[in-house]
């Protein structure tokens, strides 16, 4: 993962979200928190995505994620933007299951989910060609945006980063989700990699210390 000096490994709560998706100041933000919320990807494996990438019912909507890291390798190939090396693995499907409108009126817990997931959908439907990129941006794009939305909307600090680990966070909080699964969805070779994204590294704050911290906020 890229050093930042951003704090990583606070946890965002969907109330987070919701204050900065509604303070975006385009769809393009809002497509942007949507992906990053609900897959916990990484903000360049985001920015490859085209609508050939989805396929889309009435229960869910599938997306074939290209798994894509950071580092210094020997092979490296450079994004349209021409600043990241990467790595690719392999692509991953994450299923993603639809919240129905009358679901979302029901039932206020399941509103941010349906708004999440349309936006996606969305944007996907809106593009005629197949292989556009469904957010032609920079990840340089990606960092700013949600920069400034976390100052705006949640005073905190933030990257797209702390989407992930918020993600894989709240993921195993699931007792049906295994390591494997965790590893699969996040397009992890070692369980080492999970297990740092739920229980954080010692330079940054620990797990305990952000739970606190954020219990003092009253959140």
């Amino acid at each position: 993962m890229p050093k930042y000096s951003h704090d990583v490994y606070d946890l965002l709560y969907e109330e987070d979200v919701r204050k900065m998706f509604d303070l975006a100041r385009n769809e393009n933000e809002r497509v942007l928190i949507s992906l990053l919320w609900l897959t916990g990807a990484r903000p360049q494996e985001i920015l490859m995505l085209t609508p050939s990438r989805f396929k889309i019912s009435p229960e869910s909507f599938l997306i074939q994620m290209p798994t894509l890291k950071i580092g210094r390798t020997k092979r490296k190939t450079e994004l349209m933007d021409g600043t990241t090396a990467l790595l690719t693995y392999r692509d991953r499907p994450l299923t993603i299951p639809r919240v129905r409108a009358e679901e979302a009126t029901t039932n206020p817990a399941m509103e941010g989910a349906f708004k999440y997931g349309e936006t996606i959908i969305k944007r996907v439907y809106s593009i005629p060609n197949p292989e556009t990129r469904i957010l032609n941006y920079t990840v340089r794009w990606a960092q700013l945006s949600i920069n400034r939305l976390g100052m705006e909307a949640i005073q905190k600090k933030i990257c797209p980063y702390t989407f992930r680990h918020s993600f894989f966070y709240w993921y195993m909080q699931d007792p049906s989700h295994t390591m494997t699964d965790a590893m699969n969805w996040k397009g992890a070779l070692t369980s080492k990699s999970v297990d740092t994204y739920i229980r954080g590294k010692p330079k940054f704050l620990s797990l305990n210390n952000v739970i606190s911290r954020n219990r003092s906020r009253g959140r």
